[in-house]
């Protein structure tokens, strides 16, 4: 049962730290438009 919840938090994590990847160079590419 621990083992479920620890790659549950994994996968969140990673999924978490895709989207703030992608939401960072989103505003790089609309900063360097201006």
């Amino acid at each position: 049962m621990a083992s479920r919840v620890l790659a549950a938090l994994i996968v969140a994590s990673v999924v978490g730290l895709a989207e703030l990847y992608v939401m960072v160079r989103a505003m790089e590419g609309e900063l360097g438009e201006l």
